[in-house]
This record gives C-alpha cells, structure tokens and sequence, in this order.
C-alpha cells in the first residue's frame, strides 16, 4: 500500500501497524522489543522517547510551564492541562462498562478497571510483588534499593516518592489542609496523618459500644461479659473452689431460680461467697 504522497508505508513486523517514516516505525518497535533508551539520571526511570524523558524530567525539577486560563494551576505537561480543565467544565467522557463510573481521562479509566480485573501487570524483579500501576511499582523498588531521589530543598530531608516530599513540604509552611470532621478540631498536613487520627475515633467508639454492651463484671479479675451464662461460667470455672446449688422461690410460684454460691479464694488468701442467679 502507498500513502497517498506516493510514498510506500512501512509495516511493524510485529503486528503490521504501519508508518510513513522509518523512526516513526522505529520508536514503535520500541513497544515490541521492550527497550527504553533514555534514561533519567535522577531516578533512572527509563522511556522510549526522548520527549517522555524531558517531560519526566519536570517531575524532579519542578518546572511546570502549562497554566489553566481558569484556575491559574500550573502543570508540567500540556495533556495535564487539558485533561485538569475538564474539572471545571465537568466532562467526564471516559465510562467503565463494568460499574458505570465516569472519568476525565483514558488512563484513568484504564488504571480503575484493573479494580475490577484484578490486573497488576508490573512486577517488581527482587521479590515477585505484582502491583497495577508503574509508578507504584517504581516507588516499590526503592524499598530495596534504599533510594531516595526527591529531596527537600528547605532541609535536603530525602524520600522515595514525590507524594511523600509533597507532605513533607507542608510541615515548613503550616498548612494543614485537612481536618477532623468528627471533632473539628485539629487539622493536618497531609491526608495520611488525618486517617491516623480517624481511625482512634473509630477505635474509640469501639471500645465505647463494648462497654455499654457490658452487663457484668467480675470484682475479682475485671473481666467483662454481656451475658449472665458467660459470667456465671467464668465464676465457677475460673475463681470458684467449691460451689453449691439451692433453689429460690420467687412471690410468682411459676418464676423460680437457681442460685450457685461459689466459695472464691481471693489474692490475699481470703475466702469468700459470690452468688451466680440464672433463670430456670
């Protein structure tokens, strides 16, 4: 086949896509063959093209020369710009035909149905640890090699992952963007700290609801129960030597119960009675 200049296409021979240039052709075989000739010196992530290497490189620079005409928001990528606008216009054209959530972007989506897949296509050489996204997979890695290529440019402190400088940032401002909504009270610098904080309250509301579950408690070891046949057991199994059952009538002749007094040696050696009533 001829491109309609007259020139002749040029076919992968991997899957018969084909190009009018030959490095068009040659950058996509990099997709087949695996390799990624340029490399980033900072973290040594590599890329297929030298144009994804000097956009990653804006990552460790900072740089971000695309501003949105509506939010001033700057980014380091023209695409991020055009997908970020979609948040003030609200388009969101990319569903997941599984669940029916809408994104603003094809990654996006591409990365959400692997929640659904179960897909973690990137896995890490050293320990076999599989995970759905590259860049965590990156930051994974580090784990082992002990690297940590961002770097606080206030106090040179040094972490694996830009999210973990991004936090770290916000302890030399002050800002703390996040607060409890459960107490309203304290605020945080970083999402992670406020779940920490969120998860004492519902560890205290745990412990709250067993102790009004509580009906019993023994004298002896403070143990609780929420059942009588529960605190009955523990007295006689547990802290009872000798035990002897008699019965009592109540003023309704169809209401009886069975009292146990239970001879207990306490700590300091001294015996004394505990009575156990259930009904029967």
């Amino acid at each position: 086949m001829k491109y309609h200049t007259g020139h002749k296409l040029l076919s992968c021979t991997f899957c018969s896509k084909q190009y009018v240039e030959a490095r068009s052709l040659k950058i996509h075989l990099r997709s087949h063959t695996g390799e990624r000739p340029y490399s980033c010196e900072v973290c040594k992530k590599t890329f297929t093209q030298s144009c994804n290497l000097e956009k990653h490189i804006r990552v460790h620079t900072g740089e971000k020369p695309y501003v949105c005409t509506v939010c001033n928001k700057r980014f380091s990528q023209s695409g991020y710009v055009a997908i970020h606008m979609r948040t003030h216009t609200g388009v969101r054209p990319y569903v997941c035909q599984t669940c029916g959530k809408a994104f603003s972007g094809s990654n996006t989506l591409t990365l959400h149905q692997r929640i659904h897949t179960g897909e973690k296509p990137y896995g890490c050489d050293i320990c076999g640890k599989n995970f759905s996204r590259q860049e965590t997979l990156t930051i994974h890695v580090r784990s082992h090699t002990g690297d940590k290529p961002h770097i606080c440019v206030t106090c040179n402190k040094a972490f694996s992952s830009s999210g973990q400088l991004s936090g770290h940032m916000k302890s030399h401002t002050g800002r703390k963007p996040y607060f409890c909504e459960k107490c309203g009270k304290k605020k945080f610098s970083s999402s992670s700290s406020l779940k920490v904080h969120m998860n004492h309250h519902v560890q205290t509301q745990e412990k709250e609801e067993i102790i009004q579950n509580v009906l019993f408690t023994c004298k002896l070891c403070n143990k609780n129960f929420n059942e009588d046949t529960a605190f009955n057991s523990h007295i006689l199994e547990v802290h009872a030597i000798q035990a002897t059952t008699i019965q009592i009538k109540g003023e309704d002749l169809e209401n009886l119960e069975a009292m146990q007094v239970a001879e207990i040696i306490t700590a300091d050696n001294q015996r004394i009675q505990v009575q156990t009533i259930s009904q029967i």
